[in-house]
């Protein structure tokens, strides 16, 4: 890879002396502005790193000429870690993020250190539109204005950038962009992808999010992703000063080319694992009880396997059921994988020990509820026919319908013992 600080700093440059000097927090004077002294705009891309905090990539608007050296980069993406009840903020989806205009060239360099392609694109709005953003850009980044409550898909550095790029242009991003399409992706289908590549992150967030991230999204909303909001925009037409309709992109380049790159699963790849895992412990416990009456060693693997998921089992499942009804994330709503990760589970695997120990009037609760879960947990699997449950969990069912029917021929069998 080869690092280029000299080009960022000679694009700066470039741009600033484009726009002219005139600062972004200084509103015209008088109704007219004119093309020589409206600061120039435009859309800075910044693709995915490492860290995972960074895998969607990063959007900003640079208002070239807006002070000094090469423009004021304005960023909606800030947050810290050390910020009160960080943690709490985030499980419960209160998280506040705000915005922050910084000096271009460092923005730039910023994000060339952390190896990750830059690309920028000069939009062709008006005199009056582009004073007009520099304006409010200048007025949203006051403290008093700058604070905004986070939502990874409705309301982050993307899509605020986009909402004030449609503000200025009279709304013609959305009225173009804003209609259903059958082959659009799934807030899910990019949060796959982009975390492909970090396996518990990965499998977190395919267990938490229920079915409102299965919906098709419009273009519009699909620009809560910055290189989605990239490309589309680059069909989006305005009208010129002069009437005339024209690309909003006047231009575009890649600035810096990165060497990270989200490499997606193949089809199949964690539904296949999963089943694969979830089989050959299921069919380990089921031999081991159908040994139960010739080995203690047996019935000792039967049982660690089934109070392993079970504890597993109900912890995710309750994690998940909270995450639902007790936070502000609508993306964990009517999450189908409560059928095969049961909070219930949880009654079991803190039930199975004693029941294992000798506890007799204990095991025939402990069979009822087996079944029960396994009972639902197959009949998540065959609701997936239904259009009504359009859940993409094939991972999720795979893992939990093997081990839930293991455990409940494990508690089946353990009402039997003597």
């Amino acid at each position: 890879m080869s690092v280029r600080p000299r080009r960022i700093a000679a694009t700066v440059a470039l741009l600033a002396t484009a726009a002219g000097s005139r600062a972004a927090t200084q509103p015209p004077q008088g109704n007219a502005v004119s093309s020589s002294n409206a600061p120039s705009v435009y859309l800075v891309t910044i693709g995915p790193g490492d860290p995972v905090w960074t895998r969607f990539g990063h959007s900003a608007l640079v208002i070239a000429g807006a002070g000094a050296g090469g423009g004021i980069a304005y960023n909606y993406g800030m947050f810290s870690f050390q910020q009160e009840h960080f943690v709490l903020r985030f499980l419960q989806g209160r998280m506040m993020y705000w915005m922050h205009g910084f000096p271009a060239d460092a923005h730039l360099r910023d994000h060339q250190a952390q190896d990750r392609t830059i690309w920028i694109q000069e939009l062709a709005l008006t005199a009056s539109q582009r004073d007009s953003l520099a304006r409010f850009l200048a007025w949203n980044d006051r403290d008093e204005n700058r604070y905004y409550p986070y939502d990874y898909y409705l309301d982050n550095c993307a899509t605020r950038i986009r909402d004030a790029l449609d503000l200025v242009l009279g709304g013609r991003i959305r009225d173009q962009t804003d209609t259903p399409s059958g082959d659009a992706p799934t807030y899910r289908f990019h949060t796959r992808r982009s975390f492909a590549g970090a396996p518990l992150v990965y499998a977190g967030t395919l267990l938490a999010l229920g079915q409102p991230v299965d919906r098709r999204t419009t273009a519009w909303q699909e620009m809560w992703l910055p290189e989605a909001m990239q490309r589309h925009l680059r069909s989006v037409t305005v009208t010129g000063s002069d009437g005339t309709p024209r690309q909003l992109v006047r231009s575009e380049r890649v600035l810096f080319e990165g060497s990270y790159r989200v490499e997606d699963q193949p089809p199949g790849y964690w539904t296949t694992g999963a089943l694969a895992i979830a089989l050959l412990l299921g069919l380990v416990a089921i031999a081991a009880v159908r040994r139960w009456d010739h080995s203690g060693t047996a019935r000792l693997l039967a049982f660690g396997i089934a109070w392993l998921w079970a504890a597993l089992a109900g912890v995710l499942g309750s994690v998940a059921l909270a995450l639902w009804t007790l936070t502000d994330h609508w993306a964990t709503a009517w999450n189908e994988n409560l059928l095969q990760f049961s909070p219930a589970a949880l009654l079991l695997a803190v039930m199975l020990p004693f029941a294992f120990l000798g506890r007799q009037r204990w095991r025939r609760a402990i069979r009822i509820l087996a079944v029960a879960i396994a009972t639902g947990s197959v009949l998540g699997a065959l609701l997936q026919v239904l259009p009504w449950f359009s859940q993409v969990n094939g991972p999720v069912v795979a893992a939990g319908l093997p081990l839930n029917l293991a455990l409940a021929a494990f508690a089946v069998r353990l009402e039997a013992a003597d």
